[in-house]
């Protein structure tokens, strides 16, 4: 569909994980429901900077400027497009993009998906803000082993809540995205080295970007 998508749409409520606390507040069981998706909801509050800044440095440096595509990222796309006589082969999507397709779950590459998913990318920018839009994706995104979100993956691979995080462990949260399969790490060695290069790559590109 080209319509917008609806506050209602956006609005993550499935997939949550349920605590279960004792007489004292304490964790006792966790439940992540029939689908076994490890879900915890933050707002842009919850989101310190240094995880903002290696998000968007490592999936889309030109957030802040585009409004909701990127020119030279899509020219990639169209060059591979091109190449391949109709399938994409890479993504050029950029956050506001991803947010479109994690939230409609429309991730075939083809030419018509990818306009529509441009059209709709354009439309949340005009409706949110980009704290509004890095907030959704931080919630929105598979981080890998169930957990979907930036909260319960940090959660799951350091034990922290996402404002006790450092910069080393805010650049690996940023690299998984791109592709949990690969840069798990709970993988095996090969996949914990690959993700160790990826998270330089993220922090040599936050230097790049002056943050």
């Amino acid at each position: 569909t080209s319509k917008i998508l609806t506050d209602e749409d956006l609005a993550i409520t499935t997939g949550l994980t349920t605590f279960i606390h004792d007489i004292e507040g304490n964790i006792i069981e966790t439940l992540t429901g029939s689908d076994n998706i490890n879900r915890e909801v933050v707002t842009s509050k919850q989101i310190p900077d240094i995880l903002a800044h290696a998000i968007v440095a490592i999936e889309d440096e030109r957030f802040y400027q585009h409004s909701g595509f990127d020119f030279i990222r899509i020219g990639g796309s169209v060059i591979k497009l091109l190449e391949n006589k109709g399938d994409i082969a890479q993504g050029g999507s950029t956050i506001t993009q991803q947010v479109y397709k994690n939230v409609t779950g429309r991730f075939e590459q083809t030419f018509e998906r990818k306009i529509q998913e441009i059209y709709n990318a354009v439309l949340l920018e005009m409706k949110y803000d980009k704290k509004q839009i890095i907030t959704m994706y931080a919630n929105l995104i598979n981080m890998g082993n169930g957990c979907y979100g930036f909260q319960s993956a940090s959660k799951m691979y350091f034990n922290k809540t996402l404002d006790q995080l450092n910069l080393a462990e805010a650049a690996i949260l940023a690299a998984i995205p791109n592709s949990p399969g690969i840069y798990d790490p709970y993988g095996k060695e090969k996949n914990v080295r690959k993700l160790m290069y990826r998270r330089e790559d993220v922090l040599d590109k936050m230097l790049e970007l002056g943050y």
